[in-house]
């Protein structure tokens, strides 16, 4: 039987992805008065933080029925996997993205200056622009916002592979002070966590950024695990103390990180929002507070379809821009945002008419 989701991380994932649009759309817009979210970047925190939880939770309930054999092989097997089911998504975004660049090219640009325009389609839709291979600039990478998935390319299976490796060491150290170094290094060195593109040392800014956290993710699955025996110790509190304790812990570390995502400041208070947003996490994973209560299909289907809004918002909100120019930013931003629920809602539906037939 399929083990229910917690509803209110499937609606935590719909309102990141929500934040994330509107730093985006602020960007497009070309106006700092269209800067609702200016730290808005910091919603992808949440994002590497949840795979990284639920990544390790995967390798240690594989790992106590002994499954793993090839540790590497299962290491890239897993992220693969994860990759392969966001796919989809991802391809029709950039594969929009590319078909925008084609149909907009300037008028008298000839056959050879549109395939130049196009060449950097099949490293996006590998998920590859992080490796360095091309430039990471808005000129040549057409879907921006998927760079999170080319550090997940990256990243994810040199941590599941010390996850399984070495146990001990990755359990009781690495995840407790990796993150804290790396970003560390990234403000002493840039003044911030939250670039990407940024060329650091031997790799990309955002590489490192994404490695980090998907290791504070780790860290998140390993604490919800010490929450869970500790409220299930004190059974006798849970009800009337505990749970709503963390649950006020929980709600202001989310509450915490979107108001900073509502301003800009130095990297050090990001750095702060990003712990509590690693502890309200933790507490939403162990499902010992209230919002453990929150379940049910609407919850569902707000989380399924926020990975679609994300993989397609980039290129949807320029062709809202061109077709509705007239238009205040604000009508823009609720056309986009319509459109993309409902196209996401169709390529949902398609994708798993499709997998249930070939299954």
């Amino acid at each position: 039987m399929k083990k229910e989701k917690n509803g209110f991380i499937e609606l935590c994932r719909f309102l990141f992805c929500s934040v994330i649009f509107l730093h985006h759309s602020g960007f497009v817009g070309n106006s700092s008065t269209h800067y609702r979210f200016p730290a808005g970047f910091l919603a992808v925190e949440f994002f590497f933080l949840l795979s990284g939880c639920f990544a390790m939770k995967h390798v240690m309930e594989e790992k106590k029925e002994n499954k793993i054999e090839n540790k590497m092989a299962y290491s890239v097997g897993y992220t693969v996997a994860k990759l392969k089911r966001i796919f989809p998504y991802a391809a029709f975004g950039t594969i929009l993205a590319y078909v925008w660049k084609w149909y907009n090219c300037a008028a008298g640009t000839g056959l050879k200056d549109r395939f130049w325009g196009i060449w950097n389609l099949p490293i996006e839709l590998c998920f590859l622009p992080m490796t360095g291979i091309m430039p990471v600039d808005l000129g040549n990478y057409l879907n921006a916002p998927l760079w999170y998935l080319s550090v997940m390319l990256i990243t994810l299976p040199i941590i599941i592979f010390m996850a399984l490796k070495a146990k001990d060491l990755f359990q009781s150290f690495l995840v407790w002070i990796l993150p804290f170094l790396i970003n560390g290094y990234l403000l002493q060195k840039i003044g911030s966590v939250g670039t990407w593109g940024q060329f650091v040392g031997f790799t990309y800014s955002g590489v490192i950024r994404g490695f980090a956290e998907l290791i504070l993710g780790c860290l998140v699955y390993l604490v919800a695990e010490k929450i869970i025996i500790w409220c299930d110790q004190h059974a006798e509190k849970r009800e009337f103390v505990l749970a709503p304790v963390l649950t006020v812990v929980e709600l202001g570390g989310y509450l915490f990180l979107l108001y900073l995502c509502t301003i800009s400041t130095n990297g050090y208070v990001y750095e702060a929002g990003i712990l509590w947003l690693a502890a309200a996490l933790a507490i939403s994973v162990s499902g010992r507070s209230l919002t453990g209560y929150v379940k049910g299909r609407f919850f569902d289907f707000l989380g399924k379809i926020s990975v679609p809004i994300y993989c397609m918002h980039w290129p949807m909100y320029q062709i809202v821009k061109k077709y509705a120019g007239t238009l205040s930013y604000s009508s823009k931003v609720y056309i986009t945002f319509g459109v993309c629920i409902l196209v996401s809602i169709i390529l949902v539906e398609v994708i798993e008419l499709m997998q249930r037939r070939y299954k």
